[in-house]
C-alpha cells in the first residue's frame, strides 16, 4: 500500500483516477477475495444455503440503497464500487459469526507449496477459460470497433445469463464431491454425469425461452442492436455445452486431476482465437459468435469424451433421462412445493 501511494503521487501509477476511487477498487478485490475464502469453507460443509442466505440479504440491502441513492441524486461511481464490496463484506462478517472460530495467523510452508503445486494450474485453467469468454469480445474490438463491440456484447450477457443455473450448482455440488472421498470413484461419477445431464437439461429450456424472445432484442435496446438477435441465438446453442463443462470440470477438481482441465482450457482457447481470427474479417460479430459456439461445444464434449474414456461412464448417461433422473427431480419438486 506504501508503494502504490508513492507511485501514485509521482503520477506514475493509474493517474488517471481519483485516490477514492482506487481504494474503493481495492478494498472490492480483497473483500472478494475473503469471501470466496469463505465460502469455500461452508461448500466443504455442505451448508451453501446458509451462505447464500447472507448473500441475498446484503444484495438486497445493496438493491434498495441503490434506489434510495437514485432517487435523492446521491449516486455515484465511488459510492457504488463501495456497495459492491458491501455486497462481498457484510456475507463475510455474518459467515464468521455463524462459524464461531477465531483466527490464529500462522505460516505453513508445507501447506502452502501444496496449495502452490495444486493451485497453479487451476490458476492458468482459470486463466484460459477466462480469455475464451473474453478472446471473441476483445477481437471484435480489434477487427470492427467500439460500435460494433457495443451489439456483440448484448448478445454475450444475453446469452451468459443462461450460466446462473451451473454457477447456482457448482458449489454444493463441488462440497458434496468432496465430502464423497470415502465413496467409490463410480458413485462420484454417477453424481456428477447426473448433475451435468440435469443441468444441461434446464439450460436447455431456458434457452429455447431466449431463442423465442431475441426477436424483441431491438425493441428493448434499440434498432441499432438488431445485430444482435443472430449473435444471441448462436450463443444461446454454444453456453448449454459450456454449462456442461462448467459442472463436468467438479469432479476433476476434487478428484485432484487438475491437468486434464489445464489441457481442456488450453485447446478451447487455441480453437477460439483461431477461428475468431478467420471467420471475424469475414462474416463479422456473427463470425464471433460461431467461433465461440463451436469453442464452447469442444469445451463441454471434450468432458464427456474423457469421463467415457474412463470406462466407468456411458456416452447415454450424459444425455438420456432414466427412472432416477426423473425420482431426483420429482423430489426437489416436492420439496419445493413443501
Amino acid at each position: 500500500m506504501i508503494l502504490f501511494s508513492f507511485l501514485y503521487n509521482k503520477g506514475l501509477f493509474l493517474a488517471d483516477f481519483s485516490f477514492l476511487l482506487i481504494v474503493a477498487g481495492i478494498l472490492y478485490v480483497y473483500s472478494n477475495f475473503l469471501e470466496s475464502n469463505f465460502k469455500s469453507i461452508y461448500m466443504v460443509k455442505e451448508k451453501t444455503y446458509i451462505q447464500n442466505n447472507f448473500k441475498m440479504k446484503a444484495t438486497l440491502i445493496k438493491f434498495l440503497s441503490i434506489i434510495f441513492l437514485y432517487y435523492f441524486d446521491l449516486i455515484n461511481v465511488n459510492i457504488f464500487i463501495l456497495l459492491n464490496v458491501f455486497v462481498f463484506l457484510f456475507p463475510v462478517i455474518l459467515m464468521v459469526r455463524n462459524l464461531k472460530f477465531s483466527f490464529k495467523f500462522t505460516i505453513d510452508k508445507k501447506l502452502i507449496s501444496s496449495q502452490l503445486r495444486y493451485g497453479f494450474i487451476l490458476y492458468l485453467s482459470s486463466a484460459m477459460i477466462f480469455l475464451t469468454y473474453k478472446v471473441d469480445q476483445f477481437m471484435v474490438e480489434g477487427y470492427l470497433g467500439m460500435s460494433q463491440l457495443g451489439v456483440y456484447s448484448i448478445g454475450v450477457q444475453l446469452a451468459e445469463l443462461v450460466f446462473i443455473i451451473p454457477h447456482s450448482i457448482i458449489i454444493p455440488l463441488r462440497g458434496k464431491l468432496f465430502n464423497m472421498n470415502n465413496n467409490s470413484i463410480e458413485e462420484r461419477e454417477v453424481i456428477t454425469t447426473t448433475t451435468t445431464k440435469l443441468t444441461m437439461y434446464v439450460c436447455s429450456f431456458l434457452v429455447i425461452i431466449g431463442l423465442i424472445l431475441s426477436p424483441i432484442i431491438p425493441f428493448v435496446y434499440g434498432k441499432e442492436f438488431q445485430g444482435a438477435i443472430v449473435v444471441t441465438i448462436v450463443l444461446f446453442i454454444g453456453v448449454i455445452f459450456a454449462s456442461i463443462a462448467k459442472v463436468a470440470a467438479n469432479f476433476f477438481y476434487t478428484e485432484g486431476i487438475t491437468k486434464i482441465h489445464l489441457l481442456i482450457t488450453f485447446i478451447v482457447l487455441l480453437i477460439n482465437v483461431a477461428l475468431n481470427w478467420a471467420l471475424i474479417p469475414l462474416i463479422g460479430i456473427n463470425g464471433a459468435a460461431i467461433s465461440s459456439t463451436i469453442a464452447y461445444f469442444f469445451y463441454g464434449v471434450l468432458y464427456i469424451i474423457i469421463f467415457v474414456k474412463r470406462g466407468n461412464v456411458k456416452f447415454k448417461d450424459f444425455i438420456l433421462l432414466n427412472k432416477k433422473d426423473y425420482s431426483i427431480v420429482k423430489s426437489y419438486v416436492m420439496k419445493i412445493k413443501k
